[in-house]
């Protein structure tokens, strides 16, 4: 097998360059495009990495690209897919590719044939296949991150497969599987148009996020089209969530929502709409996130917050476990509006509260991670953890519990945590409190902090919880925490002095050397006087201190004169 770097090939007549699945690493070399009568490009298979060099473009007879299975970033260039392009085969399929998949392959390339994108990280919605891409044949935009609903995109792809025949029909693909496409599936394109005409050969749909329809299960005509493999299948419906009850059903801006009800598909991307009133039909969106989630895997619940662009008034409230399946009268069987109102902040905004507690964990083998102990304690509460923040945590140590033995230090080891539940206001404090009492006495919030790595022998309150008034609303998202443990403040402490005692000792040399003394020239090197039998100094103590012997050894004469002067 070849390595090493891609050559470039001068302006060789080339019309063949294969050099599939081999060791070649580095770029795509930008000489290529020098080749001027390549017709197929082949690199399939090797190391590759960066991007697709735009240089390619200049091949006038390029009728095949492959770059598929190597290691490709960034996205495909838009000059490769000119409209004067000769390309009938484009591969760059199981690459890094990524970015919004460019719909210019489909509306330019007059001659392509296979267009292969898949297994790559392309976003964005499906492209629309234009009119003029008679010879198209295959197209396979799989395991990739495309969202949106499967409606009309390849209504002029099917329409030249019926014109092409029934060859062309049978060989013919269309692969949009793995990617989270919702909606209603297409009965115009799946029964009328697959089956009936028998435009498409094969088709993949399967690993996406098509909606059940009101029954919990895909419509009546889905399962007269045949199971065969050649046809792929669509893979399971996906329920829309039923609200059951908002709590409460009414708030500020900032308020956390708890909405109870069933079909929540655990690993969605849930959303919730607030809509009718003065923001119509369209309405708002917000993230969700699940809560209540079981032993099994399933959710009980979603939790929504009501964002700051959402004005005051009152709006129905829908829910979405993919895109844009809300619930609805029209998606569910039985519907039933809920609705939520967005109250105006009050002058006095006292009335926002917080619950506050403190318990004490014995027998905690596992190391304290606020992390954990803020998702055990969210997920009983059905909130989520950045509503709770750990406000200290201490631990007894092993002198304290009176006993050096390892093993009995960690059964009789101690963590007091104090910790801090935000809510909206004093109904909502009082019945998170209540909550919390209830978790506490049935042993929910114990198994909870297990599930999160803080298994305990024993949990108990230090003293009670209570509901506690916050000053101003901005308190409710701007509080922050900042507790350290005591060994942490000592090792700050003597951090902290080490390096001011190191910072006075520069400025201690830095004055010497300034004062022409440096401190280290200034140390005293002794050596043995063979005259005198006494050790000699050397340096500038050495030079005082001779100084000092030469004005002794003065005759009286000489210092008589001296002082006279």
């Amino acid at each position: 097998m070849l390595n090493g770097k891609i050559p470039c090939f001068g302006g060789d007549p080339l019309l063949d360059l294969i050099l599939s699945f081999n060791l070649f690493d580095g770029t795509v070399p930008t000489c290529l495009g020098d080749i001027s009568k390549l017709e197929h490009l082949k690199l399939t298979g090797n190391s590759l990495t960066g991007g697709i060099p735009t240089e390619l473009s200049k091949l006038p007879n390029l009728a095949t690209l492959a770059l598929n299975k190597n290691m490709l970033t960034g996205n495909i260039p838009d000059i490769i897919c000119r409209s004067t392009s000769p390309l009938e085969l484009l591969d760059v399929s199981m690459n890094r590719l990524s970015g919004p998949l460019n719909n210019k392959c489909l509306e330019n390339l007059l001659r392509l044939k296979v267009f292969d994108v898949a297994y790559n990280q392309f976003t964005g919605s499906l492209p629309v296949v234009k009119a003029d891409l008679k010879r198209l044949l295959e197209i396979d935009l799989s395991h990739n991150f495309l969202v949106g609903e499967f409606k009309n995109q390849f209504g002029n792809f099917f329409a030249n497969l019926k014109l092409q025949g029934n060859s062309a029909s049978e060989s013919s693909a269309l692969y949009l599987n793995h990617n989270t496409l919702s909606g209603e599936l297409s009965k115009e394109y799946l029964y009328t148009i697959m089956i009936k005409a028998s435009t498409i050969g094969n088709l993949g749909l399967h690993g996406n996020r098509f909606r059940c329809d009101k029954e919990g299960a895909y419509p009546e005509w889905y399962y007269r089209v045949p199971h065969a493999t050649n046809l792929g299948v669509a893979g399971l419906c996906m329920p829309i969530p039923q609200i059951e009850t908002i709590t409460p059903a009414s708030g500020y801006k900032g308020t956390q929502i708890e909405v109870k009800g069933k079909e929540f598909v655990r690993n969605a991307s849930p959303r919730c709409k607030f809509s009718g009133g003065s923001l119509g039909t369209a309405g708002v969106t917000v993230p969700a996130a699940m809560a209540g989630i079981s032993d099994q895997g399933t959710a009980t619940a979603l939790i929504c917050y009501v964002s700051s662009d959402i004005p005051e008034g009152k709006y129905e409230l829908q829910l979405s476990n993919f895109g844009n399946d809300w619930g609805s009268a029209t998606t569910l069987k039985s519907y039933t509006a809920k609705y939520f109102e967005v109250m105006a902040i009050p002058e006095d905004a006292s009335v926002l509260v917080k619950v506050q507690g403190s318990v004490k964990l014995t027998g905690m083998a596992s190391a304290f991670y606020e992390p954990w102990f803020k998702a055990g304690v969210a997920d009983k509460m059905m909130m989520l953890p950045k509503q709770v923040q750990v406000t200290k945590a201490e631990k007894q140590s092993r002198r304290l519990l009176g006993t050096e033995d390892r093993r009995l230090a960690d059964s009789l080891q101690t963590w007091t945590i104090t910790f801090t539940i935000f809510c909206d206001n004093p109904e909502d404090g009082n019945a998170k409190l209540e909550k919390l009492k209830a978790i506490f006495t049935d042993g929910s919030l114990k198994q909870g902090l297990a599930t999160q790595k803080l298994t305990s022998e024993s949990l108990e309150w230090v003293g009670e919880p209570e509901v506690k008034g916050i000053s101003t609303y901005e308190d409710l998202h701007t509080e922050t925490i900042f507790a350290m443990s005591a060994p942490a403040i000592i090792c700050l402490i003597i951090g902290a002095s080490a390096c001011c005692g190191f910072c006075s000792f520069v400025f201690f040399l830095y004055r010497r050397e300034k004062a022409g003394r440096p401190f280290f020239n200034a140390l005293d090197e002794e050596d043995d006087d063979e005259d005198t039998g006494k050790k000699k100094k050397k340096g500038h103590f050495a030079q005082a201190d001779e100084a000092s012997a030469s004005a002794s050894k003065e005759s009286p004469a000489a210092a008589a004169s001296k002082s006279a002067d």
